[in-house]
């Protein structure tokens, strides 16, 4: 509608400024000029020409910089609001609640928005440390059908609170069997085996009596490499007794 509407805009300015051409030219041409019809003419000329201006400052040129602006930097008519913008700003401004209930409504709305769940289970986690309620969130919709790479994502994301958060790494474990087996030779399935390697490494150095636990805790990496902060030691033998100072007392000089 509005480029119907610029068009017949910009054909009428076209029939007028063609229509006072043709009659200048007339009158130029005529062997007894008419004084009146020249000063009617002259007149009509320096208003459209000033009604031309006002329409190319108020109308053509905030046309003409924003189809260059679109040139330049994208068309800002595609702009469409993200659908987690709400939430967003909740999150922004500290309300975690709010901001898992926002994110709670854009899936409601749209049931395929994987992000959503995600970020709930990640507020959840981070913010209020409720880890069994954003695992919930995730093992409720694993139930139902996903696309393959949405499924592999909520299912890593379903990894994180079992491992990260919950210290859980026989659910970890499981969880990451199903991804290589549901998607094998992806990208998904890679990642799946690269962090069961990490959760196998973590748990053989743990103590016997830990790892027959149902949860574990990953040692604590005192590197970069995540190497655990203290082996286990072999062979210590008897313990030493130590003094007050906590120095060890060598035996074989208390008799002398």
């Amino acid at each position: 509608m509005r480029i119907a509407v610029r068009t017949a805009a910009i054909l009428v300015l076209l029939g007028i400024a063609s229509f006072l051409y043709l009659q200048v030219r007339a009158a130029g041409r005529a062997e007894t000029p008419d004084a009146s019809r020249t000063v009617v003419l002259f007149g009509a000329v320096v208003l459209f020409g000033a009604f031309v201006i006002i329409a190319a400052e108020f109308w053509l040129l905030p046309i003409l910089g924003e189809r260059i602006g679109n040139f330049f930097y994208g068309s800002s008519e595609t702009f469409v609001r993200s659908p987690h913008a709400a939430a967003q700003a909740k999150v922004a401004l500290g309300d975690y609640v709010a901001a898992i209930e926002e994110y709670r409504r854009c899936y409601k709305k749209d049931p395929s928005d994987a992000l959503a769940l995600s970020e709930m289970a990640r507020l959840q986690c981070e913010r209020l440390q409720d880890y069994e309620v954003a695992a919930g969130f995730l093992e409720e919709a694993l139930d139902r059908e996903w696309p393959a790479d949405q499924a592999a994502f909520l299912a890593s994301r379903l990894v994180d609170v079992y491992w990260i958060y919950e210290h859980d790494a026989g659910r970890a474990r499981q969880v990451l069997l199903r991804i290589i087996e549901s998607v094998p030779e992806t990208r998904h399935a890679a990642n799946a085996q690269h962090r069961l390697r990490e959760i196998d490494q973590a748990v053989a150095r743990l103590p016997d009596r830990a790892r027959d636990g149902d949860a574990v805790a990953p040692a604590s990496p005192d590197d970069a490499a995540g190497q655990p902060a203290h082996e286990p030691e072999e062979g210590l033998g008897e313990a030493r007794q130590q003094d007050d100072q906590g120095e060890p007392v060598d035996r074989e000089g208390e008799g002398a």
